[in-house]
């Protein structure tokens, strides 16, 4: 009878240590396809800098730089005097302002409208920090609509 016993909750321990491992695989593998945006990850910002600096906090991680180019006072518009910058950041922890659908519309409009004026713009991407195949998604069509 004790032996029967012991059989039994060998066998609950088999069966739970089994499903424990699968539901692991499935969660790694659903991580990697980016099925699941981990929520360190999940918020954005977008920056406006002047100069050739990035964002100085440490937990910002830039994804795309759109630079506009410093235009002389004797252009029509006197307020782009100055270089400066859109800097699209990562924020970990929720601490930014946007998801990443608001960020990507955001940048949208910004390209429209600068390019609306007839300015050339500069920008960069920084495709090796994306950790989601949406961010990577984000980054080429931002390029597209700076392409055309």
């Amino acid at each position: 009878m004790i032996y029967g016993l012991g059989a039994v909750v060998f066998l609950l321990l088999l069966a739970a240590g089994i499903l424990a491992y699968q539901n692991s695989k499935l969660i790694s593998s659903r991580t990697r396809e980016g099925k699941e945006l981990p929520g360190a990850y999940s918020t954005y910002s977008v920056y406006q800098l002047t100069g050739p600096g990035l964002p100085e906090a440490d937990s910002d991680i830039p994804l795309f730089r759109l630079t506009v180019p410093a235009r002389s006072p004797a252009d029509r518009s006197a307020s782009l005097q100055e270089k400066y910058s859109l800097v699209l950041c990562r924020l970990p922890g929720g601490q930014g302002e946007m998801r990443l659908g608001e960020a990507k519309l955001f940048m949208l409009s910004s390209i429209r409208e600068l390019r609306g004026e007839g300015i050339i713009l500069e920008y960069k991407s920084f495709a090796d920090l994306t950790v989601t195949p949406e961010e990577a998604a984000l980054l080429r069509t931002l390029e597209e609509a700076l392409s055309d």
